[in-house]
């Protein structure tokens, strides 16, 4: 079960840096302030809770497990979106 906690707690902790990333908000992570390593953290976290769902469930869980799953696809389309809409919202904003 802690393993459990773990998986998700990466892959939660990836979203706050990513973001923050992406917005240029000076915001403390594991790699020191700055857009660039919170980038790098959140990339770490997700690397990481990604490796520990596939350790603990292997290629079953992908199938089985829905909820991690879906968490996963929003991580990744903010990922792939984030620092256009980011962008988009503060040049709209000004």
């Amino acid at each position: 079960m802690l393993i459990d906690f773990i998986i998700g707690l990466t892959l939660m902790n990836a979203m706050p840096h990513m973001l923050v990333g992406y917005g240029n908000i000076r915001f403390l992570g594991l790699f020191g302030y700055g857009n660039l390593p919170n980038i790098a953290y959140a990339a770490l976290s997700t690397i990481i809770s990604v490796s520990l769902f596939s350790w603990k469930y292997g290629v079953e869980g992908w199938t089985e497990n829905f909820i991690y799953l879906g968490a996963l696809a929003v991580l990744v389309a903010y990922w792939v979106t984030g620092k256009w809409l980011i962008g988009f919202f503060k040049k709209n904003k000004q």
